[in-house]
């Protein structure tokens, strides 16, 4: 299992656990992961199950990597059933807003939880470790 995660503080972060993959080939766009989203942001908390394209990881991954090259601009965590949206923008300086809306089941159904985290660049740094680690397993694994 592999994870990448914003934040660090005990209330205040945002973790993906990617578990394991559960259909479609590594060339196929919908190459689904089975994950955990955990969350403590203020005074909420709680885990939920989710689904991710690696697509969508990896779409996340290379904007990311623009955002901490640059320290502007954004990168956009979008997901196809919409249990996780991240919006990452950079203020030039170092300092990174994060803000965040999680829902607990698949499409528009669930409950959302609607977030927002102050960072700064050296969790870019980590959180890209962290995408890369799980880019290549899934490449070895699929």
């Amino acid at each position: 299992m592999l994870a990448f995660n914003f934040g660090g503080i005990e209330r205040q972060h945002v973790r993906v656990d990617v578990r394991s993959h559960v259909g479609g080939s590594q060339r196929d766009h919908e190459f689904w992961l089975d994950s955990e989203v955990s969350l403590h942001v203020g005074a909420f908390s709680g885990k939920y199950r989710a689904s991710f394209t690696r697509d969508e990881l990896q779409s996340f991954r290379v904007q990311l990597q623009s955002l901490y090259d640059t320290l502007k601009g954004e990168a956009k965590l979008v997901t196809l059933e919409h249990q996780l949206g991240l919006t990452l923008t950079g203020n030039g300086r170092g300092g990174i807003e994060l803000k965040g809306e999680a829902q607990d089941s698949l499409g528009f159904a669930g409950s959302t939880l609607t977030f927002q985290l102050s960072l700064d660049q050296t969790h870019l740094a980590s959180a890209l470790r962290e995408l890369e680690a799980l880019d290549s397993w899934l490449s070895v694994d699929a």
